[in-house]
């Protein structure tokens, strides 16, 4: 009978200090593109539901 093996998790390999910048900035990057996300998707939102109110009203900008 076969012995089943679970596998080690290995350490996570030393970076530098370059690296770990990369990868902060990286982090960062992601999480002010997902706040900058929300508010573009508001703004269109918003100014389409302009356009079509002066669009219903005849109302201009």
């Amino acid at each position: 009978m076969e012995k089943l093996y679970k596998t080690a998790l290995e350490p996570k390999a030393n970076l530098t200090p370059e690296q770990k910048r990369i990868e902060a900035l990286e982090q960062e990057n992601f999480k002010l593109q997902q706040k900058l996300s929300l508010p573009k998707t508001a703004f269109r939102s918003t100014n389409a539901l302009s356009m079509l109110d002066r669009m219903i009203n005849g109302n201009k900008p």
